[in-house]
C-alpha cells in the first residue's frame, strides 16, 4: 500500500512577498534573500520555486499580509513532524490571512500553486487555480479559507507551494510565502 507523509513547518511569522528575483553565488555561505537568512541550497531551491511559479519580477513589491496555514486533517500535529496520507487522499490547507497594512485593503480572490520535487525542485504537478468567494481584508482584518489538494502523486518527496491570488488596487497578484523562513512550508514525503 502506498502512503504519503505530509509535514508542515512553521519557523516564524512573516510577510508574504510577491514573487521577486534575487541571486546568490557561493555554495557554502549563508545568504540573505528578501530579508531572510538561508543556506545556499535553500536559496537555490527558493529561487527555482519562484521561477516555476511564474517567473521573476524586476522590482520587489510588498503585500503586507501574514499568511499561515495548517492541515485540517491534523490540526494539532506538531508542524515539524510528518503526517501520513494514503496516496489518493485529500489534504485540506486551512489558511488564516491577516492584513498587516495600516492603510490598504486587499481581497483574496483565488488560490493555486505547484508541487515540486524535493530532489531537483522540478514542477511535477500544478495545484489547479480555484476561484473563491472574494475575501475582503480591511486594514488589520483577518480572514480564513480552505484549499483542498488531492494527493494523487507517486511515492516521493515533494514541496507544496500554494499561492494566494490577491487583488491590490484592482490588480491581481500571486502571493507566496518564503517557503524556507516564513510562516508556512509544506513537505510531502513517501513512506520508505
Amino acid at each position: 500500500m502506498k502512503f504519503l507523509h505530509i509535514g508542515l513547518m512553521t519557523l516564524m511569522a512573516g510577510f508574504s512577498n510577491v514573487l521577486a528575483q534575487e541571486e546568490a553565488n557561493a555554495e557554502d555561505v549563508m545568504v540573505n534573500i528578501e530579508g531572510q537568512d538561508m543556506t545556499m541550497e535553500e536559496a537555490e531551491a527558493y529561487m527555482a520555486a519562484k521561477e516555476k511559479m511564474g517567473g521573476a519580477q524586476q522590482q520587489r513589491e510588498m503585500i503586507n499580509l501574514q499568511v499561515n496555514y495548517d492541515l485540517l486533517e491534523e490540526p494539532f500535529a506538531d508542524l515539524q513532524d510528518f503526517i501520513v496520507f494514503e496516496v489518493g487522499e485529500t489534504a485540506t490547507l486551512n489558511y488564516t490571512i491577516h492584513n498587516l497594512d495600516q492603510e490598504e485593503t486587499y481581497s483574496i480572490v483565488g488560490v493555486s500553486g505547484a508541487v515540486l520535487s524535493e530532489v531537483d525542485q522540478r514542477n511535477v504537478a500544478n495545484l489547479t487555480e480555484t476561484n473563491i468567494t472574494e475575501i475582503v481584508l480591511a486594514p488589520n482584518a483577518t480572514g480564513t479559507l480552505r484549499h483542498k489538494i488531492d494527493m494523487n502523486l507517486t511515492e516521493g518527496r515533494y514541496y507544496i507551494l500554494p499561492l494566494l491570488h490577491v487583488k491590490d488596487k484592482n490588480e491581481v497578484k500571486r502571493v507566496m510565502s518564503n517557503p524556507f523562513k516564513s510562516s508556512s512550508l509544506v513537505y510531502i514525503v513517501s513512506n520508505i
